[in-house]
């Protein structure tokens, strides 16, 4: 099955290197630096998020000096679980797209069509797709997925559209001057990626397996960019204005001039003005060719972001997800959880306090008391002043300061605030005892995050408009595709049969 995005119009022949590769790819390569200029300090930000929620939430140095010490350095990550309270509860309600028919006509349409695209998310894992984008969101602001289509079969013409996820957000570099949070004004986008060397020279055999790896932005970057077993490509989305002339008329409809077969019978033009034809054109690209090529079945770049928050400063759009503000309260945490473990520790290790001369003879036993468990201590007796001094005692330590535990539930309560999880949140008991009390109190957390939920929701409207444009150019001719019901049942249905009229 070819894994190729949108290819209705490709062909797969090897192409010859052409006068303008050279300027596509150096096209590329200047978006990528736009790109990187205008996100760079959004990539760094949710690099440095990532690290966090994965674990790395102490400096290094300072755990470094602890090391050495020999002092406790601990991790409570309470993150993870707070960022799987608003990404299971999508997972538990995902969203799909609905179709509406404009008139009773387009109800059985309608229903072909929904019934298609219900059975496109199914085949094509679209859950899986969508989850991958609000958890990269909802940990660090931003993610991604995208549309492609590939052939029914390796013998077959037909194509089908699919969902493909995107694992690594950093692996994309938008166009900045997208201004909706769908990414529906895009004018270009480009992914990377990276590909078996095996299957890069079965498909290119006669390209050179340089990596596209002269410019990478921050996230989009590894040890393995040129490797014995993989190639790092690029994919180049860009959308070509087309200046034509669209005509209005008589009869009212209107159109682009050029594509004017035949002026019907009595039909003349009305009114005609300028205009511009978007065409989706992606390209393949390797760091010193054009590999592959083709126009895009869709007027819109089928790659879809999916947003947290974001902020428009002066300008300069900064986004952030739920794991930012919360970084600094579970600095706080793990500092006052870690000094009162380590002031608990260190109790049953308080110093014997003795006369001098007690300990003579005994060292070594005195030495080790507080690591090894001896069933008898010896000191020798002394006087003091013509007193027996008292045999040797450990020094008394005082209790964990209540101040650490208030500090360390203080930090506590700050990470809950700052992801929005409170406490019937996360399951915890409180003095409601009607169902509709809880229930509310549970929605606390769901509404403080709902807005990644909300921001999946508005690209979902956005990606069926893209499946409706492309329906017709890659659903194309007569043929029998699967639809799926709402009750999850598949059947089969022939679209485009021709109707014989009745005379």
């Amino acid at each position: 099955m070819s894994s190729t995005p949108d290819q209705t119009q490709v062909d797969h022949d090897k192409q010859a290197a052409t006068d303008d590769d050279a300027a596509i790819i150096a096209e590329c390569m200047d978006r990528m630096r736009i790109s990187m200029a205008a996100d760079g300090e959004n990539r760094t930000n949710g690099l440095d998020d990532l690290a966090f929620l994965k674990g790395d939430q102490w400096d290094e140095r300072i755990k470094q000096q602890r090391a050495l010490d020999g002092r406790p350095c601990l991790t409570i990550n309470k993150l993870p679980t707070s960022l799987h309270q608003v990404t299971n509860s999508q997972r538990q309600n995902v969203p799909s797209i609905k179709v509406y028919p404009t008139s009773d006509e387009d109800k059985k349409v309608a229903e072909v069509v929904q019934g298609g695209i219900r059975h496109i998310e199914y085949a094509s894992n679209a859950d899986v797709a969508k989850d991958t984008a609000v958890n990269s969101a909802a940990a660090i602001g931003f993610g991604y997925f995208r549309l492609v289509t590939s052939y029914e079969s390796p013998d077959s013409f037909d194509q089908e559209i699919r969902f493909k996820r995107i694992r690594n957000p950093f692996t994309v570099y938008m166009d900045p001057g997208c201004v909706e949070i769908d990414g529906s004004d895009q004018q270009w986008c480009i992914l990377s990626s990276k590909q078996p060397r095996t299957e890069f020279v079965l498909e290119h055999p006669d390209a050179d397996p340089c990596d596209f790896s002269v410019v990478r932005g921050i996230g989009d970057r590894s040890n393995d960019w040129i490797t014995a077993t993989e190639v790092r490509v690029a994919e180049y989305y860009r959308i070509h204005n087309e200046a034509v002339d669209v005509v209005l008329l008589s009869n009212g409809e209107s159109g682009y001039k050029d594509k004017l077969i035949e002026m019907p019978e009595g039909v003349t033009v009305v009114k005609t003005r300028k205009s511009l034809r978007p065409t989706v054109q992606w390209f393949k690209l390797s760091a010193t060719q054009v590999l592959e090529r083709a126009d895009i079945p869709c007027k819109w770049i089928p790659v879809f972001p999916v947003m947290g928050d974001e902020i428009d400063l002066d300008g300069r759009v900064y986004r952030s997800g739920m794991i930012r503000n919360a970084k600094d309260p579970a600095r706080m945490y793990n500092f006052w959880m870690t000094s009162a473990t380590e002031q608990v520790g260190l109790i049953p290790k308080a110093p014997f306090i003795g006369a001098e001369g007690q300990f003579e003879g005994h060292e070594s036993k005195w030495r080790e008391a507080n690591v090894r468990s001896f069933p008898y201590l010896e000191y020798k007796p002394k006087t003091l002043a013509g007193q027996l001094a008292p045999p040797p005692q450990r020094q008394h330590m005082a209790d964990v300061p209540t101040g650490v535990l208030a500090m360390a539930a203080h930090a506590s309560d700050d990470i809950k605030s700052t992801t929005g999880m409170f406490d019937a949140s996360l399951g915890a008991r409180s003095n409601e005892t009607s169902g509709v009390a809880i229930g509310r109190r549970d929605r606390q957390g769901e509404t403080a995050n709902y807005h990644y939920t909300d921001n999946l929701n508005t690209t979902l409207r956005h990606v069926g408009r893209c499946i409706l444009n492309m329906w017709p150019k890659v659903y194309d001719g007569t043929r029998t595709m699967q639809i799926m019901g709402m009750d999850g049942k598949v059947k089969s249905v022939e679209i485009n049969k021709p109707t014989v009229e009745q005379t």
